[in-house]
């Protein structure tokens, strides 16, 4: 793989827990590689472009998102029932739903910056099962894109 490629939806984040320490940024060639990454990511599923953003209905409060993104910041994994049982795709799927509609109200850097690792488990987790959830894989990218659009206009990267 060359330094250059998009490489953090590649591995799984749970195992290998230092991935995003010393990464290097290279501002448009990154850019450039990550959204390369997720289009050939996407190019699997049927995705529908539709408008997400009409119906937000906040289930989580920030102090409830901000207690999730921490706890997965320090274990790269997220638990059921006090830790028990791991998160399934599918639990990981509906957390980023939540903290996107969240991210689309209430923009915040540090809870986006998880997210962003969150879909990387994401894409890594489903191009390994091979499961197909294109209802939601298409929200919750389609509101990524639109909020690395927004940073990066907001930023004039």
């Amino acid at each position: 793989m060359s330094r250059n490629m998009y490489i953090y939806d590649k591995y799984d984040i749970r195992i290998k827990k230092n991935i995003y320490q010393y990464s290097k940024y290279n501002k448009e060639k990154f850019l450039k590689s990550y959204f390369l990454s997720r289009k050939k990511f996407l190019k699997n599923y049927k995705l529908e472009n539709k408008n997400y953003f009409s119906n937000i209905n906040l289930k989580l409060t920030k102090r409830k998102i901000l207690f999730i993104c921490r706890n997965f910041e320090l274990k790269k994994e997220l638990y059921l029932n006090n830790k028990k049982k791991p998160f399934t795709l599918r639990n990981y799927i509906k957390i980023s739903e939540e903290i996107s509609e969240f991210l689309i109200r209430n923009f915040d850097y540090s809870i986006l910056s998880t997210l962003l690792k969150i879909n990387d488990l994401i894409a890594y987790l489903s191009n390994k099962k091979k499961i197909v959830i294109e209802k939601q894989l298409s929200k919750i990218f389609y509101i990524e894109k639109y909020l690395i659009i927004k940073l990066i206009n907001e930023k004039n990267i």
